[in-house]
């Protein structure tokens, strides 16, 4: 059987190798958008899902996820063997494909960074911050909310690349209970299974304690009907969320400087933590490919994000929004994106 060939801006390529069906689906739809063969030399991943010998390591993740996987990595390309249960399918991908391609990505001049993207009129809006300071929520509300000209970009991560360009990362959206609630008008588009689905994965995540977060996927293009995809823009600004105590949004200048860049590297590495400890053991992050890996991030995030405007944002508690806030938010935001801001 043919593996599904993936292009990521003839920058990365990905090919997934796979006789089960349900991985194939999984991956098929996860990356619609990028589908097609990758230009023959250009760095790429290649994941044979189901093979393997007896040199794959055991894994479990929140003790349902169990697989055996093993990873070979060089500067061009990226070898994943896995096999394993039905929800091993998404963190093998999490963990293990993610980060190759981020590998990958470094090693050829491009920074994947974990973050939330927006465009209009040909340039972008990131927005970062620790896991659960608001990315997916807010980008939801300007494609749910903002007026015509905003497109999709990004729902988890986005290529930023020479002279400050963005590039995209499209894979469906992960949608969450608290998302839907603040966003009504997002639920009105999943299908009765897909609302039980997101009831139970939010009891589910209440009863843990935050710890498991199990994501609703839709295709985007279901999810945010009649939005383009901006393929490329430039990188207008990066907006660094965090949850405040205050009632309505809040926005202010930010100083790019050696703090704010290591923040987001370690940011960027607390996403890539399994994957350190599953390719190169509890010892990887002295492994001298891990050092190198973080300092070509911190290089390529400092040379390509200079000159670029940065901004905090503090998002009001969930308790605290409301149809104000989000009026707030977007005339906040818009802004940002217009030349001359």
């Amino acid at each position: 059987m043919q593996p599904l060939s993936f292009d990521f801006h003839k920058l990365l390529g990905l090919q997934v190798g796979a006789e089960d069906a349900g991985v194939r689906a999984y991956f098929a739809d996860e990356y619609r958008y990028h589908s097609g063969d990758p230009p023959r030399g250009v760095p790429c991943v290649r994941l044979e899902w189901g093979k393997g010998g007896p040199g794959l390591r055991p894994h479990q993740h929140k003790v349902l996820a169990r697989w055996r996987s093993r990873v070979e990595l060089g500067e061009r390309e990226a070898r994943i063997e896995a096999r394993g249960n039905r929800l091993a399918i998404p963190m093998v991908h999490h963990m293990l494909v993610h980060p190759c391609l981020r590998y990958l990505a470094s090693e050829a001049g491009a920074l994947l960074l974990h973050a939330a993207s927006v465009a209009r009129g040909g340039r972008s809006l990131v927005l970062t911050g620790a896991g659960g300071a608001g990315k997916t929520t807010i980008s939801a509300l300007l494609l749910a909310c903002g007026d015509a000209g905003w497109q999709l970009h990004g729902d988890d991560y986005v290529f930023l690349t020479q002279g400050g360009r963005t590039r995209a990362y499209l894979t469906r959206s992960h949608l969450y209970r608290s998302l839907a609630e603040w966003l009504p008008e997002v639920r009105l588009r999943l299908t009765p299974a897909e609302r039980r689905r997101l009831e139970i994965f939010g009891r589910v995540r209440e009863w843990s304690g935050e710890r498991i977060k199990w994501p609703v996927r839709i295709p985007a293009d279901r999810l945010w009907p009649g939005r383009s995809v901006a393929a490329e823009a430039e990188l207008a600004a990066v907006v660094l969320l965090r949850r405040g105590a205050a009632d309505s949004p809040q926005l202010r200048p930010a100083v790019r400087d050696e703090l704010v860049l290591r923040d987001l590297v370690e940011m960027n590495f607390g996403e890539a933590r399994h994957f350190v400890r599953l390719a190169w053991g509890p010892e990887g992050w002295e492994r001298p490919q891990v050092r190198g890996w973080r300092e070509r991030e911190r290089d390529l995030l400092e040379r390509w994000s200079e000159g670029v405007p940065f901004y905090r944002l503090d998002l009001p508690p969930a308790r605290a929004r409301s149809e104000v806030s989000r009026a707030a938010l977007l005339d906040l935001l818009q802004p940002l994106v217009e030349i001359g801001t």
